[in-house]
């Protein structure tokens, strides 16, 4: 999985998401936990370090867990929403498309 991961859905996916979002506003992105050193230390690590039953970046949480409150770290995972009601109701109201 976390080859597929790397292989197919990081550059096809996420990372093409980002780079549009980005460039859209004239914005530069970086992706730290993607640097070389940062990911080959990853895969090498025991899957007991990686995933413990659902959770998963075990050993990233651990190194958190002083930082970050309980409710960043151990909560559920959240997306960018994106404000379409707002944007219907609001600058895109009576906009008609031909």
């Amino acid at each position: 999985m976390l080859l597929t991961d790397i292989a197919l859905q990081l550059p096809s996916q996420f990372l093409t998401k980002v780079d549009r979002a980005t460039m859209a506003h004239g914005m530069e992105a970086r992706v730290p936990l993607l640097d070389e050193g940062v990911a080959s230390l990853a895969v090498g690590l025991p899957v007991a370090l990686k995933v413990r039953g659902n959770q998963k970046k075990i050993v990233l949480r651990d190194a958190m867990r002083n930082r970050l409150p309980a409710e960043i770290l151990d909560g559920p995972k959240t997306g960018f929403g994106v404000p379409y009601e707002e944007w219907l109701r609001g600058a895109l109201h009576g906009l008609r498309v031909r």
